[in-house]
């Protein structure tokens, strides 16, 4: 019994030490790097083509200067406003889906770092998303409306989000292929072991 009460608290010290050396045995510290370079340059790229999809895909609404210089906007011009976020979370679940795929083909060896990846390459990309669509807007919404002149053509808003809720979408997008890789991967090992023992 004595023993055994002097083993456990050194196995207990060390199970810690071993995690570490078993993670830093599969990070290839210089490999990983590389690759992880790469895969930050593939999500920005990603971003960036997604803004640009976004900036083509939403009709900006504008308020519209009437004689008295009031401007005005229709509810349906509203809308429209909304409709530019919704774009910008849907780019997100499609975007991000794609990113947590790859992260978990690059980086599923390194275990958890993995889910740390991937949700942040899509706030990497939901950042460069909406800067790249907001570059390819409309400038300074407040000095084009303040150099306007009474017209029926609307001043349009500038391309911009307007909650920062799709931040959110795009990360939990990319954290799901890795719940689901977590979920079927080790269901696909136990099937090709039991592939493996039968005669």
């Amino acid at each position: 019994m004595s023993e055994t009460a002097t083993v456990l608290p050194e196995r207990a010290e060390q199970s810690p030490r071993r995690r570490w050396a078993r993670l830093g045995a599969r990070l290839d510290l210089p490999n990983t790097m590389g690759w992880l370079g790469a895969y930050v340059l593939v999500t920005l790229i990603v971003g960036a083509l997604a803004g640009t999809v976004w900036y083509w895909a939403v009709d900006l609404p504008g308020y519209t200067l009437d004689n008295s210089f009031f401007a005005t906007m229709s509810e349906l011009a509203h809308s429209q406003i909304f409709a530019a976020d919704a774009w910008l979370s849907g780019l997100g679940v499609l975007a991000g889906i794609g990113l947590g795929w790859l992260a978990w083909r690059w980086f599923g060896r390194l275990g958890w770092p993995c889910a740390v990846i991937a949700p942040l390459a899509g706030l990497l990309a939901g950042f460069s998303c909406s800067f790249v669509g907001s570059l390819l807007g409309p400038d300074d919404f407040d000095v084009r409306l303040a150099n306007a002149q009474p017209s029926a053509t609307p001043v349009a808003v500038e391309l911009a989000s307007h909650t920062p809720v799709y931040l959110a979408v795009w990360a939990a997008a990319a954290l799901l292929p890795i719940l689901a890789g977590t979920v079927v991967a080790p269901l696909f090992h136990r099937a090709k072991r039991w592939q493996h023992l039968e005669p």
